[in-house]
């Protein structure tokens, strides 16, 4: 029994190298955002990471002890063979998870979870969005680093011989007292000790800096409770902070506008409207340089400079452009197509007053079910790359953004006037394999994203100029806005308040002379986008967009609610906080007094509670 004892403890430390192994990838992997960090922040990374390693390390032995004991008190040798098996299946399984949170987190900067794998629904999707430098990352180490460990299991800790005594008696005895003893420790490190509570990822946090916490985390323990924690919540509120009525009456109050004033904007009433929408672009990168047209619109338009995307992905943030709908951290909307078809949809109003309306996409809208939304919100016509002809000129994801911008024109060319059509762009979406050059150097952070973001401008660029010789461009209103924001040449945290800060211009001829040119400093969020078109065109919003505001009446109070992979924030004039769902300690806080901080968690945990009430009322 010393023997398989000795075993055990090897495998302990074994799993507790791999585990700091493949943090430290996880730091090479993402060395760009570890460069602000000193050694000894890096170092603490690992010293405050032991508590979930040691729960993951007994996980994973507790299948193979049973087995191994098993071999040893019935003295059938396969059961140790078994047992190599089991652990190498793990090995695989742990190394998997790893290496795929180190890639991922490289775009997202966020720890692998459900909504991450939600996404392998449509493997060829998957496959065509990341660039070879992340799939050979993932393939490579699962190969090459996998292989090293099984090597090192197999030569060093698994047990070759295992000897057995003679007595059945002796090995029964011996079996159980070492199943209660041992089995006590292993639980006992599953657990984290013996505390009132069980071990919770909150205690690996050590930092203001959410990727060193992150890195802390362990990949797997979090992703399995990620996973358990979001099948639990399919039919419960896992944000419920107050009762229903409290809830309610918070949001509602934040909601109250005193006074409802709508000064118009337009010189009609019924304008054609193209929706462009801007896949991940951030407003940080709306410039001269970067965005030249985006930056003419500005000057002639209605530019929002303080607009909070609602969610961080597109199948969170288009059903928060069309449908006013707000994005939950863990879930989308989009996930059920059943779902959708409740939500209301702005084409859908356009449609009552007589409007024609599409949606046009290069790439593949299946991912994300964003086919299903479209076609639940009955948009006329709808286009994505597979309905295109073959012989268009393709990258990774689709047709690129200057090839298709060609497809929208011809396609209003033949549209009878009034028009509502949505072009959802693609070429700054990861790879990002545009049919240009990388030419803009404005930063050394984020040179591929910056250089789809520029390309993609040039094609807004040749659009506008490709459609003032229609007979509709002067009775037609622009409306851009990205789906949600991206890392920019600027280095930010996840939860920052201005990583999620996007864009919203109004422009074109229909934009009154007195309107044109001006910037809204109001903090705004992309869900007031339907209240705020609608109400231009003279269409009841409130009941049907309780979410949304009307940005132009000056009397609508001022805030933003935006959510990301693992938290909420919530933004005023006055500052923002930002909470992590996992980790109540958690708060980031910029805000001109501190003494505000109770009330701001306060109102972004009853949106949350309300707005996954909503969420859940839509389950069919």
């Amino acid at each position: 029994m010393g023997q398989i004892i000795r075993w055990l403890v090897k495998l302990f430390l074994f799993w507790l190298l791999v585990f700091a192994c493949n943090r430290m990838l996880f730091f090479v992997v993402n060395h760009v955002q570890v460069a602000n960090f000193s050694f000894r922040e890096l170092l603490l990374s690992f010293r405050y990471a032991l508590p979930l390693d040691i729960s993951t390390a007994c996980y994973s032995m507790v299948i193979p002890f049973l087995l191994m004991l098993g071999g040893y008190m019935t003295g059938k040798h396969v059961l140790k063979q078994i047992s190599l098996f089991v652990v190498l299946f793990f090995l695989f399984i742990h190394g998997s998870i790893a290496y795929g949170e180190a890639a991922v987190y490289t775009e997202w900067q966020s720890k692998l979870n459900y909504e991450a794998l939600a996404h392998f629904r449509h493997p060829s999707e998957v496959f065509h969005t990341a660039s070879w430098q992340l799939t050979f990352l993932f393939f490579g180490c699962t190969i090459l680093l996998d292989a090293v460990y099984a090597w090192i299991y197999i030569r060093y800790v698994h047990i070759r011989t295992l000897h057995i005594s003679n007595s059945i008696a002796h090995r029964v005895g011996i079996g159980l007292l070492s199943l209660v003893s041992i089995g006590f420790l292993l639980f006992t490190g599953i657990r984290g000790g013996w505390k009132r509570f069980p071990i919770s990822e909150s205690i690996s946090y050590f930092s203001t800096h959410s990727m060193l916490n992150d890195a802390a985390v362990n990949p797997t323990w979090n992703l399995v409770r990620n996973l358990l924690s979001h099948y639990s919540h399919e039919r419960y509120n896992p944000y419920h902070y107050f009762s229903d009525a409290e809830a309610h009456q918070i949001v509602d109050s934040l909601y109250a506008v005193p006074k409802d004033t709508i000064p118009t904007i337009l010189t009609t009433s019924r304008p054609n409207i193209i929706l462009i929408i801007l896949e991940s672009f951030t407003a940080d990168g709306v410039n001269p340089v970067i965005t030249p047209t985006l930056d003419s619109l500005i000057q002639q338009g209605i530019y929002f400079d303080s607009l909070y995307a609602s969610g961080h992905v597109s199948d969170q943030g288009i059903p928060a452009i069309l449908s006013a709908f707000p994005a939950t951290s863990g879930v989308s909307v989009c996930d059920d197509p059943q779902m959708t078809v409740h939500l209301p949809g702005i084409n859908e109003d356009l449609q009552r007053v007589g409007y024609h309306t599409g949606f046009l996409y290069g790439g593949q809208l299946d991912f994300g079910n964003l086919r299903a939304y479209a076609f639940n919100k009955h948009f006329d016509w709808v286009r994505d790359g597979h309905d295109l002809p073959a012989s268009l000129p393709r990258g990774a994801l689709g047709i690129p953004d200057g090839i298709i911008w060609k497809i929208l024109l011809q396609q209003l060319q033949q549209t009878d006037t009034p028009f509502f059509y949505c072009w959802y762009t693609l070429s700054s979406h990861i790879p990002y394999d545009i049919p240009a050059p990388d030419t803009l150097q404005v930063s050394p952070y984020q040179i591929p994203f910056i250089n789809s973001m520029h390309y993609t401008d040039a094609a807004l660029g040749a659009l506008l100029h490709a459609t003032q010789h229609e007979t509709w461009f002067k009775n037609t209103l622009w409306v851009l806005v990205a789906d949600h924001s991206h890392e920019s040449q600027f280095p930010r945290a996840l939860e920052e308040k201005l990583r999620h800060r996007i864009p919203l211009i109004f422009a074109g001829e229909v934009i009154s002379p007195q309107w044109r040119g001006i910037v809204m400093h109001r903090i705004s969020s992309q869900l007031d986008i339907a209240a705020t078109l609608l109400n231009q065109l003279h269409i009841p919003a409130h009941k049907r967009y309780p979410w949304s505001r009307n940005l132009f009446n000056p009397y609508t109070p001022e805030f933003a609610d935006y959510n990301f992979f693992t938290g909420t924030g919530f933004v005023t004039p006055q500052g923002y906080v930002a909470l992590l769902n996992n980790n109540p300690r958690y708060v980031m806080a910029e805000i001109s007094d501190s003494s505000l901080i109770p009330a701001y968690i306060r109102l972004a945990h009853a949106i949350q509670q309300v707005a996954y009430d909503d969420f859940l009322k839509l389950k069919p």
